[in-house]
């Protein structure tokens, strides 16, 4: 796969404010938000009568589906577009390994030939809280955070501090193209794909 200059993670430890940002991102940019896989996932299990724990029971074959839809999401995006994913391909690794497991041969082989172009590693926030999806403690949600950063060697990284949402939008805004709405000279000097 070639690496497309468009495509951009958003990732990060639970309850980090990834999809808080990605939502003031769409309303200040013109692109596509690719929302999380496993929690799409949780969501529809949710609403067919499963518990979360019978979601996660086997965490390799939840990681295994969750990781199949991700890839099934790319495959038909273009590589044209501009998008944001909330959570890349890579987070099944660190997922994984979180729980001491190991990814298959083709998790590996995929995640070598991701095409993003950045990765925005959002900081933890001080204050974490479970939702109805979230399983992770506060310390495997610390660990989880190291475990991004080593799943996503070799990609540009860009760690986005913990701050304000609107700040954090805007400062990953300041690292993206310019949207097709965008006007002339909008685009932050800093960037570079």
């Amino acid at each position: 796969m070639m690496r497309c200059l468009n495509w951009f993670v958003v990732t990060g430890a639970p309850a980090a404010g990834k999809s808080s940002t990605l939502a003031r991102l769409k309303e200040i940019y013109d692109c596509t938000v690719v929302s999380e896989a496993a929690r799409d996932l949780i969501d529809t299990e949710l609403a067919d009568g499963r518990t979360l724990a019978e979601i996660r029971r086997d965490e390799s074959v939840f990681q295994s589906v969750v990781f199949s839809q991700k890839v099934a999401r790319e495959a038909a995006l273009s590589a044209n577009e501009i998008v944001l994913f909330d959570r890349g391909i890579h987070d099944t690794i660190a997922f994984l390994e979180l729980r001491n497991l190991q990814p298959t041969a083709e998790m590996v082989s995929t995640c070598k030939d991701a095409p993003y172009a950045r990765v925005f590693i959002l900081e933890r926030l001080s204050t974490y809280y479970v939702d109805y999806a979230r399983s992770e403690t506060s310390q495997q949600a610390a660990h989880l955070e190291q475990l991004l950063i080593t799943a996503y060697a070799g990609h540009n990284i860009t760690v986005i501090p913990a701050m304000g949402i609107d700040e954090r939008a805007h400062l990953i805004r300041e690292w993206l193209p310019p949207s097709p709405s965008c006007v002339a000279g909008a685009l932050p000097e800093a960037w570079t794909p």
